[in-house]
């Protein structure tokens, strides 16, 4: 209840106005009974709506304290009249308060189990919401460790897939726990007894990870503060996909409804395991499609042959130096790939025909981004690499083409994809050309640093090649 707030309280308003008619209840409660004869007449059992009210919303302190405050005023008279009144008996009292204080614990009770089913009912839709509005796999684990760890109130969560081999669990996300605890080491399967437990179907609780056997880790779980743990398999159509565990730090007992509740997590994260690797496979088949189309293209001059596939290798890795997102990995893997393909229409040598730095000045070249733009654009899912394919030859003093943008008018990934490129065409060399050598080739890049690129991508080049062996990148 109540997301209204006071200003400079932040104190729920409706809180506030509950708590007001519950005060402001009791005297008339009070005053009718007097008047309806003491607590001999059954407006007395109007007590029980401010206890009941009280235990909803405030839990078991505020149920209790109105319960004692209601049995204080359902009090000792018996009649009407006060200056005649008669005390009731002493176990009539116990009782009422009894009843009082156990109708209010009773409903506290109640009202709590009802929000946290509510709470878990919530958390199962996001994780469902996030399955199917994100492609992200860490997003979705994210969320399914967060809520799990939230939900059962426990210390943290891990979630670790069976990796290739089949001998191991690697890390898929942890939440909750520090990265010394989560990097501890490998977690071999044949080493781990309750990982071969969970990954055969079964459940397992332990109730402390510091000295029971089947744990790994028993030192490290000691050091990091964890005591009970409950794991469970990620279901898979195959077989168990990994496992999720969730740690508390207490001794603790699991009851079925939290076994059922992780059961429910590790069906949610199975899932979204299941649907991201479909996503990459089919994702994959497409790259795989749309490379086999570049190679075609570049096969009619021998001497292009791979270009496309060494500038994607090198804008990707310029993308992971720039910490790039992993959706703007994807869209470099295909605007690289691509990034030619309006030559598609111009006649042999056309794609070494801009070996060098210095701008063509061939009509039917320049056209080439606008007819690659014009042949994928009907495809939807390659519409994010538009923008490389179409402005990879732009200048950065706006002399380049097809429109002549320059500096930040120029997107991001083509200007990054534009120093890709002309490093592979300097140190691919061409027919009667040398090639460059990598630091002569960047050297160059360098040269034209601040007019034709972006200074600062010619610099992430320079990290990258700074980084990896001299002809690793083609």
């Amino acid at each position: 209840m109540g997301s209204t707030r006071r200003r400079g309280t932040g104190i729920p308003v409706s809180r506030v106005l509950i708590a007001a008619l519950v005060g402001a209840s009791i005297p008339v409660i009070y005053g009718l009974v007097l008047r309806e004869g003491g607590t001999s007449s059954v407006v007395v059992n109007f007590y029980y709506l401010p206890i009941v009210v009280a235990a909803f919303y405030f839990g078991d302190l505020g149920g209790m304290f109105v319960a004692v405050l209601c049995a204080l005023c359902a009090g000792p008279w018996v009649d009407k009249d006060i200056a005649h009144a008669v005390l009731q008996p002493p176990a009539d009292i116990l009782v009422r308060t009894a009843f009082f204080y156990g109708v209010a614990v009773l409903v506290s009770r109640l009202s709590a189990q009802l929000q946290k089913q509510a709470a878990q009912s919530s958390a199962l839709l996001i994780i469902s919401q996030a399955i199917s509005s994100s492609l992200r796999l860490e997003v979705v684990l994210h969320t399914v460790a967060q809520r799990a760890v939230q939900l059962l109130e426990m210390r943290g969560c891990s979630i670790r897939l069976v990796d290739d081999s089949g001998t191991e669990l690697v890390p898929a996300m942890t939440y909750g726990l520090s990265d010394a605890y989560r990097t501890k080491g490998p977690v071999k399967i044949d080493a781990s007894e309750v990982d071969r437990q969970v990954l055969a179907g079964e459940m397992v609780a332990i109730r402390d990870v510091r000295t029971d056997n089947r744990f790994q880790y028993q030192q490290e779980a000691a050091e990091e503060g964890l005591v009970s743990s409950l794991s469970a398999p990620l279901p898979g159509k195959s077989g168990a996909l990994g496992v999720i565990r969730v740690y508390s730090d207490y001794p603790r007992r699991f009851s079925p409804r939290e076994e059922e509740l992780l059961a429910t997590f590790a069906a949610q994260a199975a899932m979204a395991i299941e649907n991201a690797r479909l996503y990459e496979r089919i994702e994959q088949n497409y790259f795989e499609t749309v490379r086999a189309l570049s190679r075609a293209i570049e096969a009619k001059d021998p001497v292009t042959l791979g270009h496309s596939e060494r500038v994607t290798e090198i804008a990707v890795r310029m993308a992971d130096q720039l910490s790039l997102p992993t959706e703007q990995r994807q869209i470099i893997r295909f605007g690289g790939i691509l990034h030619d393909i309006g030559k598609i229409g111009l006649g042999e040598g056309a794609m070494m025909s801009s070996v060098g730095v210095a701008a063509g000045h061939d009509v039917l070249l320049r056209l080439h981004p606008l007819i690659g733009n014009s042949i994928l654009e009907p495809v939807e899912f390659l519409r994010p690499a538009l923008e490389m394919v179409r402005y990879h030859h732009e200048r950065f003093d706006g002399q380049g083409y097809p429109e002549g943008l320059a500096g930040e008018e120029i997107p991001l990934l083509a200007r990054l994809l534009s120093v890709a490129n002309v490093y592979d065409h300097l140190t691919a060399g061409a027919e009667g050309a040398p090639a460059f050598a990598p630091e002569d080739a960047l050297g160059e890049l360098r040269r034209q640093a601040g007019t034709r690129f972006d200074p600062a991508m010619v610099e992430v080049l320079a990290a990258v090649i700074k980084r990896l062996p001299v002809r690793s990148l083609s």
